[in-house]
């Protein structure tokens, strides 16, 4: 086996094995786990972009297909799930992504991870608004309990009152 054979069957190696470990990691709930991938490529040199105000114009994220409001095309973008469409055709992304299977795949994990990631964030904010709105909801049947035993309250002294005028009335 040659040098340069036995040095890609390493780099394939580590892949997998860092695939493997990104997984696990994300099995166990760790979202922001990401697959190093070396071909990356800087979006505004490989388009020769110079709209500085794009939120990936020099970002340190080269994943620009991840990025929502990106200038792509001349117009903005979307979000990721959104643009990932025209983001698959991109040779921004083609030249990132297809550098050999492993490399895809790795990508295609950090994207799904991205996603997972941005649900969990949803999840967990309607799980603070739903605590709060529980919150809210017993304070209310707790002062609905109190307004139910002021309302029996007073009707039982109208009960009364109502008596003892009904007898003061009657009486004479």
């Amino acid at each position: 086996m040659s040098k340069s054979s036995e040095y890609q069957l390493r780099e394939i190696y580590h892949q997998l094995e860092q695939l493997r470990e990104l997984l696990t990691q994300a099995a166990d709930g760790k979202l922001d786990v990401r697959f190093e991938n070396p071909h990356l490529v800087k979006c505004w040199e490989e388009k020769n972009c110079i709209k500085t105000d794009c939120p990936s114009y020099h970002s340190k994220n080269l994943r620009c297909w991840q990025v929502a409001g990106t200038f792509c095309g001349g117009e903005v973008q979307g979000v990721f799930a959104q643009k990932l469409g025209n983001c698959l055709k991109c040779e921004v992304f083609r030249k990132s992504c297809w550098g050999d299977p492993i490399t895809e795949i790795g990508e295609y994990f950090c994207n799904v991870v991205l996603l997972l990631e941005r649900q969990s964030g949803q999840l967990q904010r309607q799980a603070r608004q739903l605590t709060a709105l529980n919150k809210l909801f017993r304070q209310l049947m707790d002062e609905k309990e109190r307004m139910e035993a002021a309302y029996q309250s007073l009707t039982g002294q109208v009960r009364a009152i109502s008596s003892e005028f009904s007898e003061v009335l009657f009486a004479t």
